[in-house]
């Protein structure tokens, strides 16, 4: 038979690794989430110096309105003559770790 004190000790080391764990996890998914951030914009941005005032067409903005479908929304009409979309790329890390935010972002 184990003493007492032995499982505790089990236990303790138990809940430190567990405690270890998570906190790793949160770090892998806030580093995972910036950079897929950072991916998206840096693809918005390609795809938005494709399009040029007064010399794209009407089909130019439609392969952007479906590329970033996800992103986007549109007041009023889609039409050649007039469309106002936009796109909002939004980072999930802040709406899910606030508290991890504001205290450093575990930064590697």
């Amino acid at each position: 038979m184990v003493p007492p004190a032995r499982w505790f000790l089990r236990i303790l080391r138990f809940a430190g690794l567990v405690v270890v764990a998570l906190v790793l996890l949160t770090l892998v998914t806030v580093q995972f989430q910036r950079r897929l951030l950072r991916h998206r914009a840096e693809q918005l941005m390609a795809d938005m110096h494709q399009i040029h005032l007064y010399r794209s067409t009407w089909t130019d903005a439609q392969r952007l309105i479906t590329r970033w479908g996800a992103w986007g929304r549109y007041d009023g009409t889609r039409t050649a003559a007039e469309c106002r979309y936009e796109i909002t790329l939004t980072n999930m890390t802040y709406s899910k770790f606030a508290w991890l935010m504001q205290h450093g972002e575990f930064r590697i």
